[in-house]
């Protein structure tokens, strides 16, 4: 799975010695391995420096939930299956983590296209 993958690297708490070969391997042993500290606690606020100046915002540790697409705003479905609220709960977490004013797209629990 992992050769077929395409990516500049990867970023995950560990690795099995089966995986960090055929990382290693990707681009020429060029492939970015990043390993993350498991317990690292980002903080509540997270900044962020323009041209000397710097702004803060509370971050974003929002859990996305089925309990989020509870509210319906259109009167023409009034309801929605399990299938549409995983794909909706998939998509908001994938867009949560993109740049601003992104659009996703998830079917049948994967997503298809972001953009």
């Amino acid at each position: 799975y992992l050769k077929k993958e395409v990516s500049d690297g990867i970023v995950a708490p560990s690795y099995t010695p089966e995986a960090m070969a055929i990382l290693k391997s990707k681009k020429g042993g060029k492939f970015i391995i990043l390993e993350a500290t498991p317990d690292y606690n980002p903080g509540e606020v997270e900044y962020r420096e323009v041209y000397g100046m710097t702004f803060s915002q509370k971050r974003n540790d929002i859990v996305i939930t089925k309990d989020h697409m509870d509210k319906i705003v259109t009167k023409k479905n009034a309801s929605l299956d399990d299938a549409a609220v995983r794909d909706l709960i998939v998509a908001s977490i994938c867009i949560k983590y993109t740049q601003s004013n992104s659009v996703g797209f998830a079917k049948d629990g994967m997503m298809v296209g972001v953009g």
